[in-house]
């Protein structure tokens, strides 16, 4: 010994509590013993004296192991809950319910759970009380309240905590009206918000609806209960109030939820979050049905059920046993694949909620208080194998996890580092329910349950919770989907569970998702059924049109009027002549000409001899027109003196000079025929070439017929020509004719000649200025023109629709989308049907038409006659209504495919799975969805979409909005990735004469977009950088200076200083700038949360919302003040 007293003390648990042991230990040779039994009784009788005076109890951290907290911290909760008997870490789920209650402020909270319960007996009001008031005694989870202590919540466990208690009368109410009166009183419970700080957060009603019948009202929090936990507190609850009446014992006591917490603590995080990093590598994106919004408000669910019918679940139940698989695995890929076919990706996450009740943990079955724990279920379809092989995998993929789903949602997703991982949730409910103790429960009390009804929810868009028995529900925002999306998506799923269940042998990527009925529907329904037109050829038509009145004015240029017959007999001089240097049916013939009549002249007599023609605009490059020469070989050139120069080629025929005109001018006038050509002329050759620019930077050829050209004017006659006509009540309308000769759309005015309507042929100075343009219109009494948007917005600005009408009866856009605000105008346009005609150049011209007055918001409609559209999944399968696909184009419009391309032409026209004649797909390569009646909305390119912090984004939408400024003249939004970090940035040219600065243009773009499609940093440049074809060079536009959008300045004041320090803690960052948007840098709800803890702990009033709005340190530090209403340093 060294000393000679030494006295230990320690305290250890008991049934009563904490009992305090003393060992005394000291020297005979220097104490005697009875001088040492007088101390250790005069120390008893001081700790009995201490015990006696009464006094607040005094804890210190070390009475509260699970939680760290500061002495500071703990008195200042003991002050605030005298009654404070315990404190307890929060579960990552119920710190994720916290967070949302707290964003959520005032709005409803979603996770108040409901279950009300039919009981049928003489039952005692009184007694179930104080059943109710045992049940709180005994279960301190039911005592919690949830405080913010620094920069983490804590459950504050309570002693003598009342139950929250009512009871209601319905007695008095009629029979009949009694079921609406329960069911308005059970609503308005469920709508009454719990105070987390003010327990019980379970609230009990009693309601009497006759002699012997009741309903209890069991309204809770879902913060203190999960569905596994309600059943056993019931039967605790009823065994208890059998013990208030008579002799029952009372029901044995159960592990608390203190002790599951214990187990939570001293799990391995390091080995958990390496097994999450691992599952989910490669996850770049989230895996949503809803639009992002982290704004969105909390709205109650609606729900759809379903039962599967008996055979189907014997079915299921049978591939789960041959496959040594849960019911549980086989619903969770049947949503998996759900989830892919509505998104178009082979590689989905979806969240699901489990148990989170260890078996090392005795007894854990019979435990109360929110064990379950959300959680990314990855599912990747890429790789190959059948249904079976495919569950094998996922089952095993996840019993991997199983040892690690202890770690909280927020945590799992910032180490897959994708941001929010999905918005689907999967509820499996498999509870366990001791059924015999919960009927001896009702026997001693002389009660019967005699029916239940449970109500709760999530703030995820879509719940599916699958309950034993093949029952499913289904979840919905009524704000986000429909009744009858819901219904179908419920259907659909029905239909992959067929699937599954019929056919577990197929390979995994040959299921379809829509049931044969829908298919059906989008398939053949949303196709218009076949419209025999006359197999024709274009001369044929040009013939009918120019002999119904040879007089009527066919074309105007200038101040030129050429008549149907003058146009007949000067195109069938020069189709005998090119017949004569030896052109026919499958050959080609470049023009290059002045927009003049003399354009379209030639191109109807290339076509009266047979042969094709190549459009060449004099102003391309020099290079660009070599190529195309060379590599379309036309047997003739026809241009003028003026041009020839341009180019060369070794048949070129000048068409004013004076011989070769005194040569054309000694033809016959009368159109050759068959008998004249060198080979007949058939619908099925080619009517054009024309080229577009290819994704690898070399144009390419697209060869039309004349079937698709002559199925095209058929379409159009009958929905567009003929109508217009009946309106007016004009049988010659006059056309203007402004696109390029070069572009297929130039077949849009075109086509009108063949109906017998006089085109004018608009010179470059009126086709290029709007004010002139919109002048010729009204001047010339134009009925239709076809336009770009962007020029008819010139038109408009220019007075084209001024007073909010438009003369042109009939007005035409296309060859880009139309802006939705534009699209708005035009449907107000009284007397003018504007329609928006849409179609690739390998789609002849037009594949679709949409009328603006019949839709709110842009379309590219249905398809023209004969002609049919495909929107596909990666895997040629029909995507749902709603859902992105690449459109693919089939029908009469088809190009024959690119010319000497063979291998590009097999990988754009692709062999059609719909047809069984032999026929072709072109792939559009544009992204479109279907609409609930079956029209096509068009979403942009496929090869346009970009992701940014798991969003994916159309660098389009941002351009239109940019380039929408007034001193922009061009805008393109890329994505770069500097440093290792991936965002956006916009380039923009100014207009001549501006010069925006662009800070405030990115500013501009933020009040127009939502947060995730801001560019990071605005860059303008005096020109875009191009490459030799004329597109854009996205290698070298430059890197931008971040420093300007970022911000990074260090903060001023007390108030922007304390909020950039707290930002640094809570993210983990060395420091923080005022200017920083504190959620790019990895902010989310939960941590929003805790930065709004660590404010409040040091003295800051401030709400989550706050951090929301605000987003910067700058901005939060503005509406910061202090707790206690002194002023901060800085004012």
């Amino acid at each position: 010994m060294l000393f000679p007293l030494e006295i230990a003390t320690s305290t250890a648990e008991g049934p009563d509590g904490p009992r305090l042991t003393t060992h005394w230990t000291y020297a005979p040779g220097v104490l005697a013993a009875h001088d040492a039994e007088r101390l250790l009784t005069l120390w008893c009788e001081a700790l009995e004296t201490l015990a006696g005076i009464p006094a607040d109890p005094v804890h210190t951290p070390s009475d509260f192991p699970l939680v760290p907290l500061d002495q500071e911290q703990t008195d200042d909760l003991l002050a605030r809950f005298p009654a404070l008997s315990d404190l307890w870490p929060l579960t990552p789920l119920q710190e994720g319910f916290y967070a949302l209650t707290q964003l959520a402020a005032d709005d409803i909270d979603v996770y108040t759970v409901q279950l009300v319960l039919r009981l049928d007996g003489d039952l005692d009001p009184a007694a179930l009380h104080r059943a109710a008031a045992t049940l709180l005694e005994r279960n301190p989870g039911l005592r919690t309240a949830f405080v913010g202590a620094g920069s983490r919540p804590v459950q504050v466990v309570l002693d003598g905590v009342e139950p929250d208690w009512a009871e209601t009368d319905l007695r008095s109410t009629p029979a009949g009206d009694r079921t609406e009166a329960l069911r308005a009183l059970a609503v308005d419970e469920r709508l009454r918000p719990f105070d987390l700080t003010a327990p019980p957060l379970l609230r009990l009603r009693l309601v009497r609806l006759g002699e012997r019948e009741h309903a209890l009202m069991v309204t809770n929090h879902h913060a203190i209960l999960d569905g596994w936990s309600v059943p056993v507190l019931l039967q605790e609850l009823l065994a208890l109030y059998a013990a208030e009446l008579g002799p029952a014992e009372l029901p044995p006591a159960r592990r608390p939820f203190k002790d599951f917490l214990i187990w939570h603590a001293a799990q391995d995080r390091r080995a958990a979050e390496s097994a999450w990093r691992e599952a989910l590598a490669g996850v770049t994106e989230p895996t949503l049905l809803a639009p992002a919004d982290p704004d969105r408000r909390p709205v109650l669910s609606d729900r759809i059920e379903h039962r599967l019918d008996e055979e189907l679940r014997g079915r299921l139940q049978a591939l789960a046993r041959g496959a040594d698989v849960t019911i549980n695995t086989v619903v969770q890929f049947a949503w998996a694949l759900l989830l892919a076919r509505h998104t178009g990706r082979d590689d989905v996450v979806l969240g699901a909620t489990v148990s989170g009740r260890p078996p090392e943990i005795d007894g854990v079955e019979t435990m109360t208080g929110l064990f379950i724990n959300t959680l990314p279920v990855r599912v990747d379809l890429r790789e190959p194998g059948t249904v079976r092989q495919a569950l094998i995998r996922l089952q095993r993929e996840q019993a991997a996890l199983s040892a690690h789903q202890h770690l909280g949602l927020a945590d799992v997703q910032r180490i897959a580092g994708a941001g929010e991982l999905f918005d689907t949730l999967m509820v499996f409910e498999n509870y366990y329910i001791d059924g015999e103790g919960l009927r001896r429960a009702e026997r001693s009390g002389e009660l019967a349950v005699t029916g239940s009804d449970q109500t709760d929810a999530t703030h995820y868009p879509l719940t599916l919770v699958v309950v034993p028995g093949g029952h499913l529900i289904l979840e919905y925002r009524p704000d986000l989907f429909t009744p009858e999306q819901a219904r179908a998506l419920v259907q659909r799923l029905t239909h992959l569970l067929t699937e599954l269940g019929s056919r577990p042998d197929t390979p995994v990527h040959r299921l379809q998702a829509l049931p044969p009925g829908e298919r059906r529907r989008i398939l053949d329904d949303w196709n218009p059924d076949p419209r025999p037109h006359p197999d024709r050829t274009l001369p044929d038509l040009f013939a009918e049109a120019a002999g119904r009145d040879p007089g009527a004015p066919a074309v105007v240029c200038g101040a030129r009027t050429l008549s149907f017959g003058d146009v007949s007999a000067r195109a069938a001089r020069l189709a005998h002549e090119l017949i004569a240097r030896g052109v026919g049916p499958e050959d080609l013939v470049a023009l290059m000409l002045p927009r003049t009549e003399e354009m379209l002249i030639s191109i109807l007599a290339v076509h009266q001899a047979g042969a094709a023609y190549l459009p060449l605009d004099p102003d391309y490059p020099a290079e660009r027109l070599a190529f195309m020469l060379e590599d379309a070989a036309p047997a003739l050139l026809l241009t003028t003196t003026a041009l020839a120069g341009r180019t060369e080629h070794p048949a070129t025929v000048r068409l004013d000079d004076p011989a070769t005109a005194a040569t054309i001018a000694a033809r016959p006038g009368q159109p050759p025929t068959d008998a004249d050509r060198l080979r007949p002329l058939r619908p099925e050759n080619p009517a054009y070439l024309i080229y577009t620019s290819g994704s690898t930077g070399t144009p390419k050829g697209v060869v039309i017929t004349h079937r698709g050209v002559v199925n095209l004017f058929h379409s159009h006659r009958r929905a567009l020509y003929e109508p217009v006509v009946e309106r007016t009540g004009r049988t010659r309308l006059h056309v203007g004719h402004a696109w390029s000769f070069s572009f297929d759309a130039s077949w849009q005015p075109q086509l009108w000649l063949f109906h017998g309507h006089c085109v004018h042929v608009l010179a470059e100075d009126i086709q290029r200025d709007p004010e002139q343009l919109h002048r010729y219109l009204r001047a010339k009494a134009i009925d239709f023109i076809e336009v770009a948007p962007t020029v008819l917005a010139q038109l408009e600005q220019a007075g084209l629709t001024e007073g909010g009408t438009c003369p042109l009866p009939l007005l035409g856009v296309g060859g880009e989308a139309v802006p939705d605000s534009q699209w708005a105008r035009l449907r107000e346009l009284p007397g003018t049907d504007v329609v928006n005609l849409y179609g690739p150049t390998e789609g002849t011209v037009d594949a679709m038409v949409a009328h603006v007055r019949d839709s709110d918001s842009q379309l590219i409609g249905r398809p023209v006659d004969n002609a049919r559209v495909h929107l596909l999944d990666a895997g040629l399968r029909p995507v749902p209504p709603g859902v992105p696909g690449e459109m693919y184009l089939a029908g009469a419009g088809l190009a024959r495919g690119y010319r000497e391309r063979a291998a590009l032409t097999a990988e754009r026209f692709v062999a059609d799975p719909f047809a069984a004649d032999g026929s072709r797909l072109y792939r559009t390569g544009d992204l479109a969805r279907w609409t609930e009646d079956g029209a096509v909305e068009f979403l942009g390119r496929v090869d346009d979409q970009v992701k940014i912090r798991g969003f994916r984004i159309e660098p389009g939408e941002i351009e239109t909005v940019a380039a929408a400024h007034p001193d922009v003249s061009r805008a393109v939004v890329t994505a770069r990735e500097d440093g290792g970090v991936r965002r956006l940035v916009a380039y923009g040219v100014p207009r001549p004469g501006s010069a925006p600065d662009p800070v405030a243009l990115r500013a501009w773009l933020a009040e127009r977009l939502p947060a995730h499609l801001v560019p990071a940093a605005v860059v303008l440049l005096e020109a875009l950088p191009m490459t030799a074809n004329a597109k854009l060079d996205r290698g070298r536009l430059p890197a931008p200076d971040f420093g300007a959008a970022v911000g990074g300045r260090e903060p001023v004041g007390e108030r922007e200083t304390a909020v950039c320090a707290a930002m640094a803690q809570v993210l983990a960052l060395p420091g923080v700038g005022a200017d920083d948007d504190f959620f790019a840098l990895g902010g989310d709800s939960i941590v929003t949360v805790r930065l709004t803890g660590v404010l409040r702990a040091d003295g800051w009033e401030v709400a989550p919302r706050d951090v929301f709005r605000h987003r910067t340190a700058a901005g939060l530090a503005t509406g910061l003040r202090r707790q206690d209403g002194s002023a901060p340093a800085d004012g």
